[in-house]
């Protein structure tokens, strides 16, 4: 899975302002199955950021999928920390 995030990731940094492929619809899955959770929580907020100067950007969790994504990575998280299985 390690692979395929990374190839997704060098995909979508070809262009990530329009995003032909549509990497995102699917890099959302990927972090969760390759574990890479501090870079999912870093995009967010450089995501933001760059919105602030590119208002027809859209916000990255309107894409499908990517709000439930992000309660696996805090959830993932939490149990890499070491504070147990969430329930």
């Amino acid at each position: 899975m390690r692979t395929a995030f990374e190839f997704a990731r060098l995909l979508w940094a070809l262009d990530p302002w329009t995003d032909p492929q549509g990497v995102l619809m699917h890099l959302d899955f990927l972090v969760v199955k390759a574990e890479q959770y501090e870079w999912f929580l870093e995009l967010e907020e450089a995501w933001e950021e760059i919105r602030k100067d590119r208002p027809p950007l859209p916000p990255i969790d309107a894409r499908p999928g990517w709000k439930w994504s992000r309660s696996l990575v805090l959830k993932g998280l939490s149990v890499k920390k070491g504070g147990g299985e969430v329930s």
